[in-house]
Parts: structure tokens; sequence; C-alpha cells
């Protein structure tokens, strides 16, 4: 158990972490690149300016963590939860972040080009100037979610993924007919 601990700029490169707890740690600027995070906790922890790319892992707690500025390409995150984390500015593309929460979480001008973000919950998050291109967004949960100012995003991602009424959408693009989802 790594709670409370200041792991600052630490080196973690092919780690095998999985089980591991750093809630409230301090890992800014870490390298986790090509590490097992499953079930991991990184709940209210730093991990500003955190380098993960390729790391692998399910079921990863990121609540209320803060990852600005982090770079999560190419990473597979199934099945984790960022729900309230800041992601503002991150880079998540390539990614894998299917069925994960993503609930009230800042994604400000974060990176999701290439990402699946297939069945994952993005209700209540801020999505100002994330880009969006060609990120797979089948059934991705999109209800009441301000998606006005976000980049990238075309017709047939929004055809995918499950909006309602109160969504709002980047000019020149529609609602879906098939909106509320079942």
């Amino acid at each position: 158990m790594l709670g409370g601990e200041n792991m600052e700029g630490a080196n973690l490169n092919g780690t095998f972490l999985s089980g591991t707890g750093f809630e409230g740690a301090n890992l800014r600027g870490a390298m986790l690149n090509l590490a097992e995070i499953n079930r991991v906790s990184f709940k209210q922890a730093n991990l500003s300016n955190i380098s993960m790319e390729k790391a692998s892992g399910s079921k990863v707690n990121f609540e209320q963590a803060n990852l600005t500025s982090a770079r999560l390409t190419k990473i597979d995150l199934s099945r984790s939860n960022f729900t309230g984390a800041k992601l503002i500015g991150a880079d998540l593309s390539k990614g894998e972040f299917n069925r994960c929460e993503f609930r009230d979480a800042d994604l400000s001008g974060a990176n999701l080009v290439l990402s699946n973000l297939a069945r994952s919950v993005l209700t209540g998050a801020k999505l100002a100037g994330t880009d969006f291109t060609d990120a797979y967004l089948y059934k991705t949960d999109i209800a009441g979610t301000d998606l006005s100012s976000v980049r990238g995003l075309q017709q047939d991602q929004l055809d995918s993924a499950c909006g309602d009424r109160a969504t709002k959408i980047p000019t020149g693009l529609k609602a879906s007919p098939r909106w509320p989802c079942e």
C-alpha cells in the first residue's frame, strides 16, 4: 500500500502493480509505461504529467485523480473509473476505454483521437475542446452532455452513441433518430 506517498518522477516502467493502492499519492511526472495496473487504486492521486503509454489494466480506480496533461496513449483500461477525475489536456489517443466511467470528469482539451469509448459513460463530463476525431462511440452514454464545443465529432459517431434531448451537439450535426437508447 503506497497511499499518500510522494513518488514524484518515479520510474515504474514495465512494473507489475496489480492490486496496489496509491490513494492520495503524489506521482506527478512519474513513468508507468508498459506497466500492468489491474485493480490499482489511484483515487485522489496526483498523476499530472504522468506517462502511462501502453500500460494495461482493468477496473482501475482514478476517481477524483488529477491527470492533467497526462500521457495515456495506446493504454488499455477497460472497465475503469474516472468519475470526477481531472484530465485537462490529457493525451488519451488510441486508448481502449470501453465500459469506463467518465461521469463528471473534466476532459477539457483532451485528445481522444482513435480511442475506443464503447459503452462508456460521459454524462456530466466537461468536454470543451476535446478532440473526438475517429473515436469509437458505440453505445457511449452522452445523455445531457454538452458536446457543442468538441472537435472532430462526426454524425456517424453521434448516431452510434446514446444521447437524449438534453444533449448539446456541435453546429452542423443533429441528434440521432435512435435516441434515447434502450
